[in-house]
């Protein structure tokens, strides 16, 4: 091989591996379909991150109906009014001037104070805890004597109500009730008065009803409400003796005058009372 040749061969070698490094520096670029093909979902490292979406709200119940009655059942009362009860027993004639006897019996009217509260209450029924204080007598003449009667009457009982709607309910009532009667008797002969002072047991039974004549029309009101008590039944009272002596302090009283007796009292039979009422919270 000629000395030319061998020159020719070794600038071709020399350029074959420049081509070659020169390739091999250059950056490596994605083929064309790589690049152009779309990100797969199953892909995680093609796939973007989503928002984090948020929890549902807790489910509530819904809201009840409101109460149709709310303060018209569920309150204070104070009432006021006039107890009217009808004696059938003889020995009240002693206290009672005939011209006031209606049939068979003597009209014994007394003023009517009370208060209660409401502890129960479901639907249109309620319960009602309540003290009543009934107050009031009589005069009359006995052989023309003066005599007098005072009785007072405490009862605690419970009323049972029944709603019709917000402003009528229906009502029955038993109240237990503790007597006390104050009967006087004059003796001109003696100028010193006679004094009977007992305590008996008693009870009213009745039935009635409340109508509200004045008020706010909705139920959750606080405003006072005004009403009409309207009720009937039997009043019951064990007898009292009716044993007059004189005062223990009237020192003035003759030392021969003793106990003087006119028989029982029993201050019972119908009843009525008209009352009105405030009702409030």
């Amino acid at each position: 091989m000629s000395r030319r040749s061998t020159m020719t061969l070794a600038t071709a070698g020399i350029c074959l591996l420049l081509t070659g490094s020169a390739l091999a520096q250059q950056p490596k670029t994605a083929p064309p379909e790589a690049a152009a093909r779309p990100a797969s979902p199953s892909d995680p490292e093609q796939t973007p991150a989503r928002a984090a979406e948020p929890s549902p709200p807790p489910e509530t119940e819904p809201p009840g109906p409101a109460d149709p009655l709310g303060t018209y059942q569920r309150h204070l009362q104070v009432m006021v009014g006039v107890r009217t009860s009808y004696v059938g027993d003889n020995d009240y004639r002693l206290f009672s001037r005939t011209v006031t006897r209606i049939g068979e019996a003597y009209p014994v009217v007394q003023l009517s104070l009370g208060g209660g509260v409401t502890l129960w209450s479901e639907q249109e029924l309620s319960l009602l805890v309540l003290g009543l204080w009934d107050y009031g007598g009589s005069s009359a003449e006995l052989r023309g004597e003066k005599t007098d009667v005072d009785i007072h009457r405490l009862a605690v009982g419970a009323e049972v109500r029944h709603h019709f709607f917000p402003r009528l309910y229906a009502m029955g009532r038993l109240a237990p009730a503790a007597v006390n009667t104050r009967a006087s008797l004059q003796d001109s002969a003696s100028s010193t008065t006679l004094y009977s002072r007992r305590w008996s047991f008693g009870f009213d039974a009745s039935l009635g009803a409340g109508f509200e004549l004045y008020g706010k029309p909705a139920a959750a009101s606080r405003m006072p409400r005004f009403w009409l008590l309207a009720e009937a039944g039997y009043g019951y009272m064990t007898p009292c003796d009716l044993r007059f002596s004189p005062d223990d302090e009237d020192d003035g009283a003759p030392q021969r005058i003793g106990e003087t007796s006119l028989g029982e009292l029993a201050i019972r039979g119908p009843m009525f009372r008209i009352s009105g009422a405030i009702t409030f919270f």
